[in-house]
């Protein structure tokens, strides 16, 4: 599924990384953790009215996602791979439009080397400057980060 006829990698299988990592800002992950901890220590209308405002959140955030993908995604992934014969089999009509979520093989991945080695030093320096952290204070806690 993730190669082409022509042996070449499919970039439909990358669209699943793309939407998530849109998305992942706005899960309301930190909402349900607060809400069952304050359910927890008696606080049980607070608790549950976040509880329900995170579960709210994330069924608009699917819902969204699927609606957009209609409009956007017509057609654009007319193949599928049954679970039960691994066959390849011709989607049409609405099927053929549900949001991807099939990702990459594992040989098209990214390398753990480089995502730890790379990618997070960057990404530490970008959370660093946008906390305005001044650059003699910024040594130690890239250190503290990188190492945790």
């Amino acid at each position: 599924y993730s190669l082409d006829t022509s042996g070449q990698m499919d970039e439909r299988c990358r669209i699943t990384s793309w939407y998530l990592s849109v998305l992942l800002t706005h899960l309301p992950g930190s909402s349900v953790i607060y809400g069952i901890y304050e359910t927890m220590h008696a606080s049980v209308l607070n608790g549950a009215s976040q509880v329900v405002g995170a579960v709210l959140t994330a069924m608009v955030l699917a819902v969204t996602l699927n609606i957009g993908w209609q409009f956007t995604g017509r057609g654009t992934d007319p193949t599928a791979i049954d679970p039960v014969t691994h066959e390849v089999v011709e989607l049409t009509g609405a099927a053929s439009s549900f949001v991807p979520f099939e990702t990459c093989g594992l040989e098209y991945q990214m390398n753990w080397y480089f995502a730890f080695g790379a990618v997070m030093a960057v990404l530490i320096v970008n959370v660093c400057v946008n906390c305005n952290m001044r650059l003699r204070k910024m040594l130690w806690h890239f250190l503290v980060g990188y190492a945790s």
